[in-house]
């Protein structure tokens, strides 16, 4: 047999140089898959956001939900009266041993904002408990502002809406 050059198989055809075809479709995928991965980043990327500020509201509701519970908790051992709204380290002092699994929540009394009427007032000659704020928080950085309310349930506003709650006066039993 004779000598064949090294570029060259036993039937004559010339050898291909480079990359097989199989090594260039793989790395066409991949790129491919690269581009579609950080286009669809690009698209959620809002949606986490969302569910961020979504996340961030809830927590703050629960919260004041939180705050409200505790008032709750200090009228009953105090015969029903809610807690003197005077300093917010004296807010802090009284809620304090309600409060203590929620280190957090105790933290950030000192922002939230407090009904003055209803400072020493007996929960029960309170006529209207539902419309009547005790506790304010925010507002958050989409411009809502949390309450709680003296029958302790809280709800979420926007901040065009704070002054049609916080106009509610508290009905008092003067009996």
């Amino acid at each position: 047999m004779a000598y064949m050059p090294p570029s060259q198989d036993p039937y004559g055809a010339p050898r291909r140089s480079g990359m097989p075809a199989w090594a260039i479709a793989l790395i066409i995928l991949g790129c491919l898959c690269l581009v579609c991965c950080v286009g669809g980043a690009a698209v959620l990327f809002p949606a986490f956001s969302q569910a961020k500020v979504a996340a961030q509201s809830a927590r703050e509701l629960s919260d004041t939900k939180i705050v409200s519970l505790g008032v709750a908790m200090f009228e009953n051992d105090h015969d029903d009266k809610f807690p003197t709204f005077d300093s917010p380290d004296h807010i802090s002092q009284q809620l304090s041993p309600y409060l203590a699994k929620y280190p957090k929540v105790l933290a950030k009394l000192s922002k939230f904002r407090w009904n003055t009427k209803l400072s020493g007032v007996s929960s029960m000659k309170v006529s209207n408990p539902a419309q009547v704020w005790v506790s304010e928080f925010g507002p958050d950085e989409n411009g809502r502002i949390y309450f709680g309310f003296a029958d302790n349930h809280a709800k979420r506003y926007k901040a065009d809406q704070e002054s049609q709650v916080t106009s509610v006066e508290p009905i008092i039993d003067k009996s």
